[in-house]
């Protein structure tokens, strides 16, 4: 497997993960052209609240996830928004790339973001350690033979990583078994995109609202939320710049939860948003009796939105025949749960057991 990373201007280095035998978790990295490995240490995935930002490996004899040495690690005390800034640096722009002449037209076509979740696995060192996943939707995978996102790096500008998917399937991704579950997750190899300067953040597990989780905590109809993504493209010049949209949920029950493993929200939700994390925000107000929301969750991934059809009909025909569809986006849009997403990654990391597992 390898990663390819093209610059803005379309100069191109390649990376080769050389794959562990035994589970696939990339144990050596090479960079083509170079005959010394990359580290090849285990990074150690930081446990605890708040969604987590990566840098640069610490100087010999400093604690490598201290606040000290890890500058950019802590992500909750910027400013007094209701949106974490942190949370904008997991999402990430998926796009198409077709040849024009001798250029390459890029095109952004949906929005993907990073999670981390512990499946037991352990460092040399016995460090706890999390599995990195890059989560979209399935039908955004559709018919392609890699995946293609954009992703900021720290010296600043933005970069291209080309992920292979060619063979349908593998230990290296996966789509939910239930064809009504619009989820693809890939697994992805964190040093080798940190070696390779990517700025890169990720939602740990105390970040995300499950279903039962949100019911706890009596999120419903009517609790404001943020959808972040990509819509119509929008995804900056030089750098990957999120938009952020607002609205609240609009239904969420167990009979639709049940029939369509989706819930609705009211959002302005446009082709680009597919694959976006959506995130409840926290409030301190509530009624009599209900709890406030103490952080921002994510509590799912945008699906599309739904649309509103009108038919035009003809009248010169006995029954009158439909003719034209007139279609618009109905302000509504599907979301799926953060429960189907562990679903796909919990599937994907049965396929990868670690070694001496």
């Amino acid at each position: 497997m390898a990663l390819v990373l093209e610059d803005r201007d379309q100069r191109i280095a390649q990376i080769e993960i050389v794959l562990d035998d035994e589970d696939g978790r990339g144990a050596i990295v090479h960079l083509v052209g170079h005959g010394v490995p990359l580290s090849s240490r285990s990074i150690r995935f930081p446990r605890g609240g708040g969604c987590q930002n990566f840098e640069p490996p610490a100087p010999a004899g400093q604690d490598a996830w201290s606040p000290r040495a890890w500058p950019g690690a802590c992500l909750g005390d910027r400013g007094m928004s209701l949106l974490p800034r942190g949370y904008l640096d997991t999402t990430v722009a998926i796009e198409s790339a077709r040849a024009d002449g001798e250029a390459i037209r890029y095109r952004t076509i949906g929005t993907g973001f990073f999670i981390g979740l512990d499946y037991g696995d352990r460092s040399t060192s016995s460090a706890e350690n999390y599995r990195l996943f890059l989560v979209t939707n399935r039908h955004v995978l559709a018919d392609r033979g890699d995946l293609l996102i954009r992703v900021n790096t720290r010296e600043g500008a933005a970069r291209r990583v080309r992920l292979p998917l060619t063979g349908g399937e593998s230990r290296g991704w996966a789509v939910h078994p239930d064809e009504r579950v619009d989820v693809a997750v890939v697994l992805i190899n964190a040093r080798v995109l940190l070696e390779a300067g990517i700025e890169l953040g990720y939602f740990r597990p105390t970040d995300m609202a499950f279903v039962s989780t949100m019911k706890e905590l009596d999120i419903g109809p009517g609790e404001e939320l943020f959808v972040l993504g990509f819509p119509m493209g929008m995804s900056g010049v030089e750098r990957n710049y999120v938009i952020a949209r607002s609205g609240m949920i609009a239904r969420l029950d167990d009979e639709m939860l049940t029939a369509s493993r989706t819930f609705l929200i009211d959002a302005a939700v446009f082709p680009g948003n597919s694959g976006g994390p959506v995130i409840v925000k926290p409030n301190s107000d509530s009624l009599a009796g209900r709890r406030p929301i103490d952080q921002a969750y994510l509590i799912g991934m945008v699906r599309s939105y739904l649309p509103y059809e009108e038919i035009a009909y003809s009248l010169q025909t006995e029954p009158p025949t439909p003719r034209m569809v007139f279609t618009e986006n109905s302000g509504l849009a599907d979301v799926i749960p953060m429960d189907c997403v562990k679903e796909a990654a919990d599937l994907l990391a049965s396929r990868r057991r670690p070694s001496g597992g």
